[in-house]
């Protein structure tokens, strides 16, 4: 897999933490997937999805693993 440079933005709220994983070695940065993790209900939840908006646990994971494997 090529390597590429990335940046993780966070958001952080009283009851929520939202984030962004962009690709930055291109001359704009492209969203590979995004996410919140909420405890505001009684269970906390993470919800993950991908650049295109796709739920699911295929959706975002080759942004994932690429970003992981560095």
């Amino acid at each position: 897999m090529p390597a590429f440079e990335a940046v993780l933005v966070l958001n952080s709220g009283s009851s929520s933490i939202k984030f962004g994983l962009f690709e930055i070695s291109a001359a704009e940065p492209a969203l590979l997937c995004k996410g919140l993790l909420d405890e505001h209900e009684a269970k906390p939840r993470l919800v993950v999805k991908g650049a295109a908006g796709a739920h699911g646990a295929n959706a975002p994971s080759a942004a994932i693993a690429a970003a992981t494997s560095v």
